[in-house]
């Protein structure tokens, strides 16, 4: 999910403030980063933000 998609506003009202986000089954709290693939990811709030790579050679 991009920041500013429009799904992203929709998905957001439908888990408003969630503490945590999953993530192969685990927990993770708001703010936490993790990589799937090359894809850095942020939680907000129950929802994952694409916020970056984690390719090291394409940063």
């Amino acid at each position: 999910m991009e920041e500013f998609d429009d799904d992203y506003l929709v998905l957001k009202q439908q888990v408003p403030g969630e503490p945590v986000c999953y993530f192969n089954d685990k927990k993770y709290a708001h703010g936490a980063y993790v990589c799937s693939g090359d894809v850095l990811l942020r939680c907000d709030y129950g929802v994952w933000i694409r916020v970056g790579s984690c390719d090291p050679d394409n940063p």
